[in-house]
Parts: structure tokens; sequence; C-alpha cells
């Protein structure tokens, strides 16, 4: 009776201590909590299933906070952080996660771009994920399997299926037939397939020069594209005959002008005006001059056929030869006056003449 009381006692003993030590690690948590310094910052989350007040916040995994209230907010988790030593940033983002795989949840916090304005005290974390739960991954975990079980069922129904069997085999030595030919067509058509990709390497080589003349020519155009460009500004920049014709209006005036003198000056000759006018509608002018040209035409018959002085000397041999002695004997003469003793130029002619 002793002993069974002793035990009882010993149990009592052990489960107050058990309880001192839980409320000692208690105020250790409580008294941690209240010691945290900083500011504090709100985020909502679309579910915080399993995280609970008191949670760590972290950033880097470094804690830097703890989780002070966890409510609702318009059908979302509104959770109430206090977090020091770290300053947060407008685009800053709260993360859900899990430490291990059944481990304690926590907040990871990103404090965001430091070029961005600073999260003041009290702010709310917009950008924020919340971690999968763990029943629906389970749940889909369990449909994948469901799935790759079914697809197994009919892959070993498939399998042993006989007329898939025999359906395998003749597809594994139809292949390996088609292999065989093949290979047999190769070896039999290799000098042709050899000579074709001669005959293929031959033409690239000459089509290599007709590539470089295209891009000659190519380059070419796009010189002359570049030159009817820089000729297109230059006619709107003024530049040139053309451009300066095309601009300045002093140079049209004066274009114009030569126009309207030109055209009085038609109108003139086409009244008989002036001396080219009267030459082109003065009938009596035009006859005298026809009669002139027949008169030309007569005289320059009677020379070819010899008449008169002009008509002898260009067509009797005779009188042709003459003037060309005498020509001679001149030359003769003037020789005759640098070499000789001086004497008169006309007796030598007389002399030579006579």
């Amino acid at each position: 009776m002793k002993r069974g009381g002793t035990a009882t006692e010993v149990k009592v003993g052990l489960l107050v201590l058990a309880g001192i030590a839980l409320l000692f690690y208690m105020s250790l948590r409580v008294s941690r909590l209240e010691r945290i310094k900083g500011e504090v910052y709100h985020a909502l989350f679309s579910s915080v299933s399993g995280l609970v007040v008191g949670a760590q916040v972290e950033v880097a995994g470094v804690p830097v906070g703890r989780v002070e209230k966890i409510g609702l907010e318009e059908g979302k988790a509104k959770v109430t952080m206090r977090i020091g030593g770290v300053t947060l940033y407008e685009d800053a983002e709260a993360v859900l996660r899990t430490h291990g795989a059944l481990g304690d949840k926590f907040i990871q916090v990103d404090p965001g771009t430091p070029t961005l304005r600073s999260l003041p005290p009290g702010g709310v974390i917009t950008r924020t994920e919340a971690a999968p739960d763990l029943d629906q991954l389970f749940a889909s975990l369990q449909k994948t399997a469901e799935g790759l079980a079914g697809m197994g069922e009919a892959l070993k129904e498939l399998v042993g299926d006989k007329e898939v069997q025999k359906a395998v085999k003749e597809l594994v030595f139809n292949f390996r037939d088609s292999s065989r030919e093949f290979k047999a067509i190769l070896t039999e058509n290799r000098g042709k397939i050899e000579g074709a990709m001669a005959s293929f390497e031959d033409l690239s080589r000459k089509l290599d020069p007709l590539l470089s003349k295209a891009d000659e020519a190519l380059s070419a155009f796009h010189e002359a594209i570049e030159a009817f460009r820089k000729t297109g500004k230059d006619l709107q920049a003024g530049k040139g005959t053309l451009g300066k014709l095309l601009t300045d209006e002093q140079l049209y005036q004066d274009l114009r002008a030569a126009i309207q003198d030109l055209r009085a000056l038609t109108q003139r000759v086409s009244k008989g005006e002036g001396t080219l006018g009267k030459l082109l509608a003065d009938e009596r002018l035009y006859s005298d001059l026809q009669r002139a040209i027949e008169e030309f035409k007569t005289l320059a018959e009677r020379i070819n056929r010899g008449e008169g002085t002009l008509g002898k000397l260009v067509t009797d041999d005779q009188l042709y030869r003459q003037a060309e002695r005498t020509l001679k004997k001149i030359e003769k003469a003037a020789e005759g006056v640098e070499e000789q003793t001086p004497i008169t130029v006309m007796g030598t002619a007389a002399g030579l003449v006579f």
C-alpha cells in the first residue's frame, strides 16, 4: 500500500515538474516577445493556416521580428508583425513558409528595392504569398498517384494483349527489314550519291562568284538609292542648277520672262515683222531667193561644162599644167634670188618665162 502511494506521489511530482517547465518556457517566450523592439507592419494573406501568434519573421533567414496578431479583414487574414532593425520599402513582399516538411510556420520578408520610398510604420505589405496547404497538396498528390495507377493498369492490359504483342513484333521486324533494304540501297548507289555530293559542291563553288556579284549589285543599288536620296535632298535645299530652278523665285521669273519674249518673237515672225518674219512671210523675197538659187545652179553647171574663164580653169588640164609650170618657175626664181648675185626679181622672172 505504501509502495503504491509512493508511485502516485512520483507521478504527481513529475506532472508538477512538467507544468513548471512549461510555465517557465512560456514565460521565456513571452518575455522574449516583449523584449523585441521595432515597428509594426501589416500583411494580408489569402490563408495563414498553421501560423500562430509569436511565429518568427525572418529576412534572408535571419529572425527580425514576431507575429503579434492574426485577424480577419475583408475576408482575408490580416497578420500584424513587429519588425526591428530592417527598413521596408514600397515593394516589400511577405511569404508564408514552413521550417522543414512538418515544422512551424513563419513569415519570410523581402525588404524590397532601396531606391523606392520606405514603407512607413503601420503600413501594409501588399505583395504576399501564402504557403500551399498540406491537405490540398496531399489531395493533389493522391489524384496524381491514382492517375498514374490507372495509366499503369492500362499499359499493363495493353502489353498483355497478344494482338498488341504480335503487332509490336511485326513492327520491329518491318523496321529491321527496312533498315537492311535502306543499307543495301546506300551500298549500291554509293557512287551515285558521292557523285551527286561532288556535283553539289561544284555547284556551290560556281554559285559563290554569282553570290558575290549579286552582293556587289545590291551594294551598287543601295548606293544608287542613296545618291538619288541625296539628289532629292539637294533639290529640296535648292542646290545645283535644277535645285535653283525649283527653288529660286528670281530664276523662275527670268525663265518665265524669257519664254514670254520668245513667244512674242514667234508671234512677230508669224506676222511677217522683222527680217526673219519677212523672209518667212514675203512671197517676193522668197521668189528672189529661189531665182538666185536657180542662177547659182546654172553657173555651177556651166563651170562643170568648162564654159567661161572659171570653167576652163577648172576643166582644162593643159591650162592647169601651164599654171603649175609657171608656179614651179617662180619657185626656182625665188631660190635663184637667194643663191646668185643680186639682180632684179622682175628680170629673173622674165628670163625664166621667155
